[in-house]
């Protein structure tokens, strides 16, 4: 079977997407025509012939069927555009070509593009590893299209999110897990078993480090009582 292909694209492109003053149209063209334009930008470094900007582009849309009619000259100069506006970007994600075409061709609910935001701000915090833990105010900064959390981002109530995570987890292949944390676990390609094990190991030795880290504390206050440093 072939493997998934995927658009990748800044996470800052999603400002405004849930908000409502970014067009959710707009969005998916400008995701496109950003990768295309990635994309091009290194078939340019490897290229052996010598093509126009545009002939590169056309290509690079080729090489991900994408179909493009007529002149390109202005998809070509909003994906300069684009690179260009989105040069400093440090957080990076990737949506698959079937899921993006799935948005871009169907009128989806405004609960389905917050699931959508949301699967894509857990994959963002995710990167390339198999599980890792994470905060409510993390998910809300990248669902609005922000890279810290130190940002006045979209908010959701404890109904609402558990509603998408559930979404999420029936139908995304997100495993999620929290118990007595201030944050949560969760990964897509780990089983809920191993995940709640690694949930539970890494709480299980921060307790042990909080005590040993109390009990050394406790011996260098007795030692100075006593008026020795000796160990």
């Amino acid at each position: 079977m072939e493997s998934s292909r995927y658009f990748n694209f800044p996470i800052q492109m999603m400002q405004g997407v849930l908000e409502g003053w970014k067009d959710k149209d707009e969005f998916l063209r400008d995701l496109l025509y950003y990768h295309i334009q990635s994309h091009a930008e290194k078939l340019e470094d490897l290229n052996e012939y010598e093509e126009t900007s545009e002939q590169l582009f056309r290509r690079s849309a080729e090489y991900w069927n994408v179909t493009m009619e007529g002149s390109i000259s202005s998809r070509l100069q909003r994906a300069v555009s684009l690179i260009e506006d989105f040069g400093g970007a440090r957080v990076f994600v990737g949506i698959s070509t079937d899921v993006f075409w799935n948005f871009y061709n169907e009128n989806k609910t405004d609960f389905e593009w917050e699931c959508l935001a949301a699967f894509l701000a857990l994959k963002s915090i995710l990167g390339n590893k198999t599980f890792c833990k994470s905060n409510n105010a993390l998910l809300y900064a990248r669902m609005s299209g922000y890279e810290s959390a130190d940002v006045n981002s979209i908010t959701l109530s404890r109904f609402h999110r558990d509603k998408i995570i559930q979404e999420l987890e029936d139908n995304w292949n997100l495993k999620y897990y929290s118990r007595y944390t201030k944050g949560f676990y969760f990964g897509f390609d780990i089983g809920i078993n191993d995940l709640v094990f690694e949930a539970e190991k890494r709480r299980k030795s921060t307790k042990e480090k909080l005590r040993n880290d109390e009990k050394k504390k406790a011996l260098a206050e007795a030692l100075k009582r006593l008026g020795s440093t000796a160990p």
